[in-house]
């Protein structure tokens, strides 16, 4: 989102790398941001021999774009 005045307006919506099912209940439910960086948390996204151990996703802010980066 993107505030303008008392208006806010969404601009992009990022999504976890790739999209998975039930990606809605898990994917954002922590973010922080910082100087064009955001980091996302998905807390209990399976990875490979890691049952719902989380990640988090990397974005970076080129211009008015937020675009991926790395899953850690």
């Amino acid at each position: 989102f993107e505030r303008v005045g008392n208006l806010w307006t969404q601009r992009q919506k990022v999504r976890s790398t790739p999209v998975e099912q039930f990606d809605r209940e898990k994917f954002g439910m922590g973010v922080a941001l910082r100087n064009g960086i955001a980091v996302i948390g998905a807390p209990e996204e399976t990875i490979p021999d890691h049952s719902k151990e989380g990640v988090a996703y990397v974005f970076t802010k080129i211009g008015p774009t937020w675009t991926f980066q790395s899953k850690l």
